[in-house]
């Protein structure tokens, strides 16, 4: 991490889903500094994947600010706003979002196609868009055999897999993931999280939800634990994972170990 350098800022940040009369998600302040890795768990509802939103621009608070390398993401317009999430972030969502009637290497070259700037970094990386996106599926156990395929024709597993390839391409300078190892069995969970600690290494900035408590210990700069739409506890993994102070946190933990 760089010191003194914020790669994601949220300020009084809250947001309600329309028809609810509480809110959602209640973010007085969270940071991520650039080139660090964090980890956010919590059970199901707790508003990991809001934030992720949020900090994508693809949902918009109720009040406060969201700034993504510098630039304040929740005052550009829908156009301004959708093209800098495709200029800067890579996204794994957990429902994959891929376009059904496109190939597998299409789906990965995507955000070449849309952005030029994402493009242009793979084409310095690799010497070009497709080259790029075949040596990420490569890298994730999909080989040429499978590239021309339509995506419907696909394993959960290789669909994740997709995503996740397409998330990556180009380098964007910030990654973010909603379970990316949620439909993978072990052996390919291992692949995934292989590519996951590489990017960690290169000082890529990452926020990843994950119930993987033990490779979010031995990689994560920081860890943080949400329940009901708030930050719980957060702080590096020994002082979260290993050492919690809140009960939730351990109840959570304890839960998680169990199963």
């Amino acid at each position: 991490m760089n010191a003194g350098e914020q790669a994601v800022l949220l300020e009084n940040c809250t947001f309600c889903w329309p028809g609810q009369k509480e809110e959602t998600l209640r973010i007085p302040t969270f940071s991520v500094g650039k080139g660090e890795t964090v980890f956010l768990s919590g059970p199901s509802g707790g508003g990991k994947s809001t934030l992720l939103s949020l900090i994508a621009g693809i949902l918009q608070p109720a009040s406060g600010s969201v700034r993504v390398n510098g630039i304040r993401v929740d005052t550009l317009p829908r156009f301004a706003r959708d093209s800098f999430r495709g200029d800067t972030i890579g996204l794994i969502f957990q429902q994959f979002n891929l376009v059904l009637h496109l190939s597998m290497l299409d789906n990965v070259l995507l955000p070449c196609r849309f952005s030029p700037k994402r493009a242009t970094r793979a084409t310095e990386k690799d010497g070009s868009p497709e080259q790029s996106a075949q040596r990420l599926l490569e890298r994730l156990g999909l080989g040429p055999e499978l590239w021309r395929k339509s995506v419907t024709r696909l394993s959960v597993g290789q669909q994740q897999r997709v995503a996740a390839a397409r998330a990556l391409v180009g380098s964007p300078p910030l990654v973010m993931a909603d379970e990316p190892t949620s439909a993978l069995d072990p052996e390919l969970t291992g692949e995934v999280l292989k590519v996951i600690r590489s990017l960690a290494e290169q000082n890529t900035t990452m926020i990843i939800v994950t119930h993987e408590m033990a490779f979010a210990r031995d990689v994560a700069d920081q860890v943080i634990f949400m329940d009901g739409g708030v930050i719980v506890e957060q702080g590096t993994p020994e002082q979260v994972i290993v050492h919690p102070q809140q009960e939730r946190t351990r109840q959570f933990l304890t839960r998680f170990s169990q199963n």
